[in-house]
């Protein structure tokens, strides 16, 4: 039987067996470090593997994961070879993810200063595609030049051709040339913005591949000003475009100011409704449609599929995910890791009913049915929850949300109202799927078959197959298969209304075969090839078997040297995917094989003897001996080589044949000695009473026997050397000498020895010349050798006491009064020789300088450095930057930060150095950016918006102060930093200096004034005592002082004037003033300059011409 078996029974997060992700580049000097993968399991353990395909240097990272349980992978010690940078260049910096079972994964940045954090949902198969919209936020700017933001690109096949067509300028390419780049698997590609300003973001990028890829997109650093001034990490893995829907929610989050929702359409004139109410048309793909989200949760809907990117945060502290599309998407189970200590808030959307079915961590008690609300728009169809979870998510565990009847999508918040937020979803963003569970597609005709799927809560499943085959039910039995049964059987249905995307099992159905025809020998001589066969057969598989075991799967099997093991009974059965032919047998008998024995015991002979070979007879055998050469020698059972060389030692081999099956042939090594020659004798002469030593020189192959004779031709004896240990005049006579070999000889040869007279000793220094004198550094080692005659006895004598017995004369660490004359003696024997001297000289190590001018100055300056010596020594200078220098003062001009660190001096006299000194010079760097002085700034801003100060220029280097100066005069202290916001009216001043040692300072100031923008004239009043639209008034006209305003009823007759209406109560009649009806008004502004927006009965004016503005229009009083 084949049974499909499922896996887990409910549908559980954004999960998979295999991811793929190329981290962004995080600026360090915000915080980039350390960054994480997180894994999370389920029901089943799982072995995880980190690898980077193209990057054979990273170490691969394997982790075993217990079931329902989390595990991170620290990423620090390899950052350099995971951030991909720099921008514009094809890298190898691709993470492949792989588990052997459904794993969660997501990439976390959790820098170690608790600043700039987030996290990259990781979203395996479904992350994967071949066209992309890239999706980015407009509202905020990125806080610093080096971080902007950027989208990343990693290939999963080798040999991808990606086009990409941004729709903003990014590194090495403008907006809206298409151009193209080429990956291998694994390899990357980051596009990265050429500016920080919000509206550069490249959103609605195009990219389009001939094979599967993902996309990660960041926003590093963005200024959180309108939540209060913080900067954090915005980022997430995407999805193609067949991933993205028509239907989004969001959930307001924890930021001090509403939510941004920014949507990029995939296709022209697509239209955007809030909450049922159509809000915008995107005409264009490189249109935006940015919802400024002030609910609780909203409900979104388009005519086509768009992205939908979510801004959200905590405090000030913001961050970003792509929302989840609702539609048929969704998961039963998510797990996640709490990073740090800090708030922590679940957003969970679930339809109704589904509400009350929630455990965490398998405790029903911390999420209910109270905790939610219904969505906008979706008339009660959908739940939403904002859930504080900080009291009961742990820390850095398993943290699981499970619902027990329906699928739902949730996202979380955790960070620091001031520090940072990590923001993403985990519920799967695409619709639910069939997976056909199957131990073994491939059956015999006859197997029972069961089908079955995976378990899907609320699904329906229709089987189809070949034949017109259909059937509904999990698992379905099927019965018998026959072999009009193979093909593919499909599983299709639905949870609710929702589709779930099919899965096909190709079932492969076939017969027994017959049973097998064997052809081969049934009886081999031992050592012979064995080789059985059968007749070939396509797509089968052949089980042979013999009496050593099983064979490799082949029509035929050889054994190359048959052996008595091989001898029996030999199996043959034919496997057609698993259906297995009745048995062949097949009887093979071995004839076991005879040896043959070469007897000649003496296989060792001098050049050019004879010799003679024999092997042991065998009846009825032939033979044939062949030498080292393998030439052949004869066919008798022995053969005679005659006048052997050394050239003919070797193998000699005897072969032959008996009974039909060649006999096991023997070998012999001949070793053919070449006769010694002597090739010379050394018997050097020697002083009177000297040993004597005699040593002869000669060919041999090995230890030869040396003799040695007197002038008699008497034997003196055995051995090499020989020595006569104290020659006298009667050992000068003529001597000789012979060579024994194995048995093999040479000689005797003649020689003759003498005595000799004194010789004269020299003093040599390490290139072996004599010297006469000799000068030394304090401190020096000095090494002589004496040259005389072998067999000398030395004796050196010198300042001091010194004395020595050795040939070579060592004197470490020299000293000045180790100064004088070095004598050597010596003796050969008791032959003196005549002696050699040599005078040395030993200078003193001078005193090493004194240096000043070793302090911090600043990049640019001219600078010396002074050293100061007693007498009149060298001053001799280095460092790497400006090399060597001699003199007591070194001139530095425009010292530039290649000339900080360490300089190093020292003292020389009559060639002698003194020790090594050092100083440090430390070179503060100049500021990239000079700032200047600047202002005023006039910076007229709305009443209702707060501008930001921003420095025309800066540089990290300088430090900033700054003091506000009210319209009072009265100034104080405003705050510090390069970036801050105004909050009232005034003249704030700011202050630059880089300090001590650069002294550079600017100063600079910002006028900010308020003014009126726009201005609502109402045109109806209801005076009916009841605290609302009770006057007509326009208070905003306190801007524009002594503006007037004049009311007249429908005869003309003038009801109400003011000459200050801005500073005025209003118009409030009471009924006898004026009762109900039309009235008319005329209102002067008293403006200057400056422009302003009208929206009054005639619609929006805009005035941007300086001078008064004159509105007349139409009041109504309504009783």
């Amino acid at each position: 039987m084949a049974c499909f078996s499922g896996g887990r029974n409910n549908i559980i997060a954004q999960v998979d067996t295999e991811f793929w992700f190329v981290a962004p580049e995080v600026w360090a000097n915000h915080g980039d470090s350390p960054t994480l993968l997180r894994f999370a399991t389920f029901d089943q353990t799982a072995i995880v593997t980190v690898e980077q395909p193209a990057n054979n240097t990273f170490p691969t990272q394997t982790i075993s994961i217990a079931a329902n349980s989390v595990s991170s992978l620290n990423l620090a010690p390899w950052l350099s070879q995971v951030e991909n940078k720099p921008a514009n260049t094809v890298l190898n910096k691709g993470i492949k993810i792989s588990s052997t079972s459904l794993i969660q994964a997501y990439y976390e940045v959790n820098p170690s200063n608790n600043l700039n954090p987030d996290i990259y949902a990781l979203k395996g198969t479904n992350a994967l595609g071949t066209s992309f919209f890239v999706p980015f936020q407009n509202y905020l700017n990125n806080g610093y030049p080096q971080s902007p933001a950027s989208f990343d690109i990693v290939a999963t096949e080798d040999n991808t051709t990606i086009e990409i067509t941004p729709r903003k300028p990014i590194v090495g390419h403008p907006q809206n040339v298409t151009f193209t780049i080429t990956l291998d698997a694994g390899e990357t590609w980051s596009g990265r913005a050429t500016s920080t300003a919000a509206s550069q973001h490249p959103f609605g990028t195009v990219v389009n591949s001939d094979k599967p890829i993902a996309i990660t997109i960041s926003d590093d650093s963005l200024n959180g000003t309108p939540y209060g001034g913080c900067a954090d990490l915005f980022g997430d893995q995407i999805v193609p475009t067949e991933i993205v829907g028509t239907e989004y929610i969001a959930i307001k989050g924890n930021l001090n100011g509403p939510d941004k929702v920014f949507f990029i359409p995939t296709e022209p004139n697509t239209t955007i409704s809030v909450n049922g109410n159509v809000v915008t048309t995107l005409n264009s793909l490189t249109s935006i449609y940015t919802h400024t989200l002030y609910a609780n949760s909203a409900f979104y809907e388009s005519s086509s599929p768009v992205y939908a990117l979510h801004l959200t945060g905590f405090g000030c502290e913001v961050g970003g995910a792509l929302l989840p599309p609702i539609v048929c998407t969704g998961s039963q189970e998510v797990a996640f890791i709490r990073s740090t200590n800090e708030f922590i808030g679940l957003k969970i959307l679930v339809p109704a009913g589904g509400e009350d079915d929630f455990e965490f961590n398998g405790n029903p008690a911390f999420i209910n049915a109270n905790q939610f609300s219904d969505v906008p728009g979706t008339e009660g169809e959908w739940k939403y929850a904002n859930i504080t979870a900080s009291s009961f998510v742990p820390q850095l565990s398993a943290s699981r949300l499970y619902n027990s009847s329906t699928t739902f999508h949730l996202g979380i918040i955790n960070g620091g109202a001031s520090s940072g937020t990590r923001y993403g979803y985990f519920s799967n963003y695409a619709a639910q799927s069939y997976i056909v569970q199957v131990d073994d597609n491939t059956l015999c005709e006859g197997d029972e078959l069961d089908l079955e799927s995976n378990v899907l809560i609320g699904a329906t499943y229709d089987w189809t197959g070949p034949n017109g085959f259909s059937g509904q039910g999990n698992p379905l039995q099927f019965g018998e298969v026959g072999l009009n049964d193979a093909g593919q059987y499909v599983v299709s249905g639905f949870v609710g209304s929702c589709p779930i995307e099919n899965d096909t099992l190709n079932l492969l159905v076939y017969p027994f075969p017959e049973a097998p025809e064997i052809t081969g020998d049934s009886v081999v001589c031992e050592g012979a090839p064995l080789e059985l066969s059968t007749n070939p057969q396509e797509t089968v598989q052949y089980q042979w078997s013999g009496p050593n075991g099983f064979y490799p799967s082949a029509s035929s099997i050889t054994e190359e040297a048959a052996s008595i093991d091989n001898d029996g009974i030999y199996t043959l059965v034919i496997n057609n995917h698993g259906c297995l032919s009745p048995p062949t047998l097949w009887d093979v008998e071995i004839t076991p094989q005879q040896a043959l024995h070469i007897t000649s015991e003496n296989t060792t002979w001098c050049q050019a003897e004879n010799f003679t070979l024999e092997a042991n007879p065998v009846g009825g055998a032939s033979y044939a001996w062949t030498n080292p050469d393998d030439e052949i020698l004869g066919y008798q059972v022995g053969v005679q080589v005659s006048n052997s060389q050394p050239e003919n030692s070797g193998w000699y081999t005897v072969q032959g044949e008996a009974s039909g099956c060649p006999l096991l042939p023997d070998s012999a090594w001949v070793e053919i000695i070449e006769n010694p020659v002597v090739l010379s004798v050394d018997a050097p002469a020697v002083c009177l009473g000297n040993e004597a030593t005699f040593s002869a020189t000669y060919t041999s192959n090995g230890t030869a026997v040396v003799t040695w004779f007197d002038a008699n031709g008497d034997s003196l004896g055995y051995g090499n050397p020989w020595v006569i240990s104290a020659a006298d005049w009667t050992d000068v006579q003529s001597y000789s000498v012979s060579i024994d070999y194995l048995g093999c000889t040479a000689g005797p040869v003649p020689f003759e020895f003498n005595l000799v007279p004194a010789q004269d000793l020299e003093i040599l220094d390490i290139d072996g010349t004599s010297i006469e004198v000799e000068q030394l550094c304090q401190g020096e080692d000095w090494t002589v050798t004496g040259g005389g005659p072998d067999g000398m006895v030395w004796s050196w004598s010198g300042p001091e006491g010194l004395t020595s017995n050795t040939q070579v004369f060592n004197l470490n660490d020299a000293q000045p009064n180790e100064s004088g004359w070095y004598v050597v003696n010596g003796a050969v024997g008791v032959c003196p020789m005549n002696p050699d001297s040599v005078y040395l000289e030993v200078f003193p190590t001078p005193q090493p300088p004194q240096l000043t001018g070793f302090t911090e100055i600043c990049e640019g300056s001219d600078w010396s450095l002074f050293a100061e010596v007693p007498g009149e020594e060298i001053i001799v200078w280095f460092h790497p930057f400006w090399g060597s220098f001699t003199g007591t003062t070194w001139t530095l001009n425009d010292v530039p930060l290649g000339g900080a660190g360490t300089y190093e001096a020292y003292a020389e006299e009559s060639n002698c150095p003194s020790p090594i000194v050092t100083g440090t010079l430390e070179v503060v760097p100049l500021p990239e950016v000079i700032a200047d002085d600047f202002g005023p700034i006039e910076l007229e801003h709305c009443p209702e918006n707060t501008p930001a100060l921003d420095l025309p220029a800066w540089d990290p280097l300088y430090e900033v102060q700054w003091t506000f100066t009210d319209n009072e005069g009265d100034t104080t202290t405003f705050g510090e930093g390069p970036g801050m916001v105004a909050i009232n009216d005034g003249l704030y001043t700011a202050y630059l200096s880089t300090g001590t040692p650069c002294n550079l300072n600017a100063e600079g100031t910002f006028n900010v004034k308020t003014v009126l923008c726009s201005l609502i004239v109402p045109n109806i009043i209801s005076p009916n005592l009841d605290g609302q639209n009770e006057r007509f008034a326009l208070p905003d006209l306190t801007y524009f002082p002594f503006s007037t305003c004049h009311i007249f009823n429908r005869w003309g007759q003038l009801v109400y004037e003011s000459q200050d209406f801005g500073n005025a109560a209003g118009w409030e009649p009471t009924v006898d003033e004026a009762a109900a009806g039309t009235y008319y008004y005329e209102v002067i502004i008293n403006r200057v300059e400056g422009d302003l927006v009208v929206i009054d009965e005639h619609g929006t004016a805009s005035y941007t011409e300086p001078g008064p503005i004159r509105l007349v229009g139409s009041l109504s009083v309504v009783r």
